[in-house]
């Protein structure tokens, strides 16, 4: 995974875009996913629940979410963990760093 991504307050329209894999580094099939969120940890600690949408069909391990207005509300380090949940699974990845977010200029 690349560094975290450059954002600035207020930002929105951004695809966000995660991979899952297992322990052997093969995808991890999702396509049976009744809940799928990432959890969005801003610099103040609160978090934010999104629902998150397949990137294909899901059989790939991919999901997004685009960053709605509002969304980004915060400057500084932001964290990100995912969440899926299916009949058989639910798992949720380590909290990763994936955003710094900057001032806006007026």
């Amino acid at each position: 995974m690349a560094g975290p991504l450059d954002l600035v307050i207020g930002d929105f329209g951004t695809v966000v875009r995660r991979h899952l894999v297992d322990q052997n580094d093969d995808n991890v099939d999702v396509s049976g996913a009744t809940t799928q969120q990432f959890k969005l940890l801003a610099p103040s600690g609160a978090v934010k629940t999104v629902t998150t949408g397949f990137t294909n069909s899901g059989k790939d391990g991919k999901v997004q979410y685009t960053l709605a207005d509002g969304d980004i509300d915060e400057t500084g380090a932001w964290r990100l963990q995912v969440v899926i949940v299916t009949g058989s699974f639910a798992q949720r990845t380590k909290i990763a760093d994936w955003a710094q977010v900057h001032e806006k200029a007026e």
